[in-house]
């Protein structure tokens, strides 16, 4: 009636829905499960509100077809698409749009504007394609696998973000560029490879990807932007290529151990790995350093570190001593063990004996066996140690059996020697 929808005939082939409605029986669309052919003759801001208010509660044929024989200037928000279930997008008559194996693209063809959020499985995307467009696969929740055509060279802002069953993306070499967020949140992807053809990894890039664990990056990269691996808990190790000039702030908190292929030092590499904090309050962390590996030495830097010595990491990163900055002092005794373990550095030991009191009270008990074996607690400590066990002996069995034969060895006094 007019402008207003009542009805739908679920038995005809073919549904045509104009770009004039503006009012909508929402009931109606669960008779559009039943259509062959669903047509929109446009993708208009009317359209959209329509699509976004009453359709994402319901199911929808495969496919959508799009007619719109005028030329339409809003090419660029088709969130609601995101909401809609449909596997496919075929343009049958448009001056803005085009399709491609069930992707909408651009009139010319060359840049994909939106997978459809009912797409399972592997999706190629077709050759000559020179540019995904922001969020263009964004909440595509049922896709595992993209493989990119080797003619892209962009990728947008967000563009896969929120895909949690995707599991492998395939870049192509000679891909260009790649904006911030593009796989946000995909939290099934275990291994990412970056083309050297990029120079640039922006911000977020690989935030909050829960399961990736792998990730190579070719030479060419020169740049690697504020917070790329963001949450990335299980990303532990990475290797940096020679070609790296600057690393953004926050980068990669998570990992420990960091590979580069020569000994001088990307800028901004140690707020890369470290996290800066402004009280030094006591809190035991549970990665409390990074190793920095270079072609000559291991680094150990504090994973958290002081604000007011950040100047002085970023003038000489490579810091022996770089424990003594920790913002936790209970890192600092860590950071100084795991470098007295590798080089057995003295001054590292001498640290820590100073340090003793402080360890026994935060380090675990496998932890204090271990500095025990080194002799790296001091007389006081150890008689502290020993009534902390006596009062609670069920505790820390191991630590009491090692405290009780180090404690006879100190007190076991040298035999005397008499000359005739």
């Amino acid at each position: 009636l007019g402008t207003f929808l009542l009805d739908i005939d679920e038995t005809a082939e073919e549904v045509w829905i104009p770009d004039n409605l503006t009012n909508e029986s929402p009931y109606v669309y669960k008779k559009l499960k039943q259509v062959n052919k669903l047509v929109v003759q446009s993708l208009s801001k009317s359209i959209r509100e329509l699509f976004s208010s009453a359709m994402e509660c319901y199911d929808l044929p495969d496919t959508l077809f799009v007619q719109t024989p005028e030329r339409q200037s809003e090419t660029t928000n088709l969130d609601f698409l995101q909401a809609i279930k449909i596997k496919n997008i075929h343009v049958l008559e448009s001056k803005t749009y085009s399709s491609k194996d069930g992707l909408l693209f651009d009139s010319t063809g060359e840049m994909l504007i939106r997978c459809p959020s009912g797409r399972t499985g592997t999706v190629s995307i077709p050759e000559g394609t020179k540019q995904i467009a922001h969020n263009a696969f964004c909440s595509c929740i049922y896709l595992e696998k993209i493989v990119c055509a080797q003619s892209l060279r962009k990728i947008g802002m967000m563009a896969f973000s929120g895909c949690p069953k995707l599991k492998e993306v395939v870049l192509n070499q000679g891909l260009k560029e790649i904006g911030d967020e593009a796989f946000y949140s995909c939290n099934s992807i275990q291994k990412l490879r970056f083309p050297g053809s990029i120079e640039r990894l922006g911000d977020y890039l690989c935030g909050n990807c829960l399961s990736l664990s792998e990730v190579v990056l070719e030479e060419g990269i020169r740049c690697i932007e504020s917070d790329m691996f963001r949450y990335c808990k299980k990303l532990k190790t990475l290797a940096l290529p020679s070609s790296i000039q600057e690393i953004g702030q926050s980068s990669m908190l998570s990992v420990t151990d960091l590979y580069l292929k020569t000994d001088e030092v990307p800028d901004g590499l140690v707020c890369a790995v470290c996290s800066i904090r402004n009280s030094s309050r006591m809190i035991a962390c549970n990665e409390p350093y990074t190793c920095i590996h270079t072609p000559s030495e291991t680094i150990y830097l504090p994973k958290y570190i002081l604000v007011e010595w950040v100047r002085i990491f970023n003038k000489r990163p490579m810091i022996k001593d770089g424990y003594k900055y920790a913002s936790y002092k209970v890192d600092a005794i860590r950071t100084a063990f795991a470098l007295y373990q590798e080089t057995n550095d003295q001054e590292a030991k001498t640290f820590i004996r100073k340090k003793s009191l402080l360890a026994i009270k935060f380090l675990s008990s496998k932890e204090l066996v271990l500095y025990m074996k080194a002799d790296l607690l001091s007389n006081a400590a150890l008689k502290e140690l020993q009534e902390k066990v006596a009062e609670d002996q069920e505790k820390a069995p191991e630590v009491q059996a090692y405290l009780l034969e180090k404690l006879k060895k100190k007190n076991r006094k040298p035999k005397q020697k008499f000359a005739l």
